[in-house]
């Protein structure tokens, strides 16, 4: 692996046929379980790319 500061890039040094068979071998990990708190946010938030709000957008915030 090459790290380039300067340019801002990250380079992986390895082949195309090397970098596909460990695509092919690759096996993600199931998710854990969540409780509590946690799982309660988790059901309840929005994406990230719209801020990951617990409302849909709609509120009206009341002004002092």
């Amino acid at each position: 692996m090459r790290i380039d500061c300067a340019a801002r890039t990250i380079d992986l040094m390895i082949g195309e046929a090397e970098l596909a068979a460990r695509r092919a071998a690759h096996v993600p990990r199931p998710s854990e379980r969540l409780a509590g708190v946690l799982e309660k946010y988790a059901r309840l938030v929005g994406p990230a790319r719209e801020g990951a709000v617990t409302h849909s957008g709609a509120a009206d915030w009341p002004r002092e």
